[in-house]
């Protein structure tokens, strides 16, 4: 299966479920506004999604699925027995984790409140937080076995299921938000077990509970249905050569990501030091920037590991970098080609986007104004943070890990102290500039590193890089053009608001999409290949 269309696959299944959790943010936003409470509760959200983050979406499923396509490219019964070594032996190591993580459930949220102050307010948040922590924190444990599950079913070429299945955790949320919200505080005083938390909020947490539960079992139904011999392994502790290598590739990758944790924990910090509701306008901000990175950088990115790890595969060494090297440049430039017309549609909409997502119930046109600012400034990481998506896969490929690693660590530095000054000087906007500063440095590095490790583009790729760069200016000078002189026109043709700012924001990304794809069929072969294929079958 080609990459554009192993892409296109996952990134419909992704979509499918990114338009669900857009819902769900609306949703949550609405029920419960921009207050103390939902800090509390991303708060508590945020800590085991960032040990999803830097296990299940980083470190452990990554290095799980390159071991595992050279083992399955060798021999697939070997292959099985590490898929299910692997279920058992890091299904133990997350659970005590988990286990850990509940105990110090109050020194983690220390963490994430450095900078609260010990104001009445903030003493609700630490106290509603850690409460939310230890609902939460199994919340990993699905998400590690999940990780192992898709990157099995990534090596077999199956993307469209393993991307639709966050769909169970966005109804989870919507689930949580509602029927359980409205059951936890319709209970009796005597039995509600926590007496001190908001039960809407409580009642949500239950609710991502549970959609990470179906989430897992999803994937193993999915698994189970494929591989119809998997049985789990009788209980045994014991690291196999198989095992050793996914920890020796995990090592310096967990330290690369976990810099990236600490970053968010940083950010976090100091957004708690702000006004309240900060910390929810950066986390819903962030909601609406994670959509063209769910959809394109993560599947662009999950299709191109094992990808880049077959082609790493057998020949001579120049034959072997060769390969790779064509697999970096084809999915570099798939993933520019889909995430600049992202950029230009959020970089001109972005007051327009949170309106027509948000601005419903207790969310305020304060809190609209606010979030747009956030998704502005956020939107110039989006190129670097989809970069990184594909970056990354290269070293693990390579088994070079150190160079993400040492790359993380200075980010750090340069997170910390770009914050100490914006933050203090433009607030939450500030530390969303700063995660632009960042992601968007930390790509360039990654991709001068490929460079020296022997990494090489055809000149006909920065020809192409060339034509993209002119489209984008294109649709950005289009775009002005419109909200100067069409906007007017519009509010006069659809008097009611909503429908307004969908009519507009529809007819933006029809008109966008439309040019890069002409421009694509025309620069792009690969593109031009799969959609001559497709049109012709329709």
């Amino acid at each position: 299966m080609s990459l554009v269309k192993s892409s296109f696959f996952f990134a419909s299944g992704t979509f499918l479920s990114r338009i669900v959790g857009l819902l769900r943010e609306s949703l949550v936003a609405a029920m419960f506004g921009a207050n103390v409470y939902l800090d509390a509760f991303l708060v508590a959200n945020r800590i085991p999604n960032l040990l999803r983050e830097l296990l299940a979406e980083g470190a452990l499923g990554a290095s799980f699925t390159k071991v595992y396509s050279q083992r399955a490219c060798e021999n697939r019964d070997a292959a099985t027995v590490l898929l299910r070594q692997s279920l058992w032996f890091f299904g133990l190591c997350v659970g005590a984790l988990t286990l850990l993580g509940i105990w110090f459930a109050p020194e983690l949220v220390d963490l994430l409140t450095l900078f609260a102050g010990h104001t009445p307010e903030k003493q609700l948040l630490r106290d509603q937080s850690i409460i939310l922590t230890r609902v939460l924190f199994p919340f990993i444990w699905f998400m590690a076995l999940t990780a192992i599950l898709a990157g099995a079913l990534y090596q077999e070429e199956r993307f469209f299921l393993p991307s639709i299945s966050p769909m169970v955790l966005n109804l989870g949320y919507i689930a949580g938000a509602t029927l359980l919200a409205a059951g936890c505080s319709a209970l009796p005083a005597d039995w509600f077990p926590f007496p001190t938390v908001h039960r809407g909020i409580f009642g949500l947490s239950v609710g991502v509970l549970l959609g990470g539960l179906g989430q897992f079992w999803l994937h193993l139904a999915i698994v189970r249905r494929r591989w119809r011999t998997l049985q789990l392994p009788r209980p045994k502790f014991e690291l196999t050569p198989d095992l050793k290598k996914i920890f020796l590739l995990m090592g310096p990758m967990l330290l690369a990501a976990s810099s990236g944790q600490i970053n968010v924990l940083i950010n976090t910090n100091f957004a708690t030091q702000l006004e309240e509701g900060a910390v929810s306008w950066l986390t819903f901000s962030f909601r609406v920037l994670q959509l063209p990175i769910g959809i394109f950088a993560v599947a662009v990115g999950s299709v191109c590991l094992p990808r880049m790890s077959r082609a790493y595969t057998g020949g001579t060494p120049e034959t072997r970098r060769s390969r790779l090297s064509e697999e970096l440049q084809s999915s570099t430039e798939l993933l520019t080609w889909f995430i600049l017309p992202c950029f230009c549609f959020t970089a001109c909409n972005s007051r327009f986007i949170v309106e027509l997502l948000f601005h419903y119930g207790k969310f305020s046109s304060y809190a609209v104004d606010q979030t747009a600012l956030a998704l502005y400034a956020y939107n110039f990481s989006l190129l670097g943070y989809s970069l990184i998506k594909v970056l990354t896969p290269f070293y693990y490929v390579i088994e070079k890990t150190t160079f993400p690693m040492w790359v993380g660590v200075g980010s750090i530095a340069l997170n910390f102290g770009s914050n100490y000054f914006l933050a203090q000087r433009y607030g939450h906007v500030g530390i969303a500039a700063t995660m632009a500063i960042v992601l968007s440095l930390n790509a360039a590095v990654l991709a001068l590193g490929a460079w020296w490790q022997g990494a090489r583009f055809s000149s006909k790729a920065w020809g192409r890089a060339g034509s993209l760069a002119l489209t984008t200016c294109v649709c950005l000078g289009a775009q002005y053009a419109l909200h100067c002189y069409g906007d007017a026109q519009i509010t006069a043709w659809v008097p009611r608001e909503k429908i307004r700012v969908g009519l507009l924001l529809s007819t933006q990304a029809i008109a966008i999409g439309a040019v890069f794809i002409s421009a694509a069929y025309v620069r792009f072969p690969t593109v031009r290949i799969f959609l001559r294929k497709h049109l012709h079958h329709f």
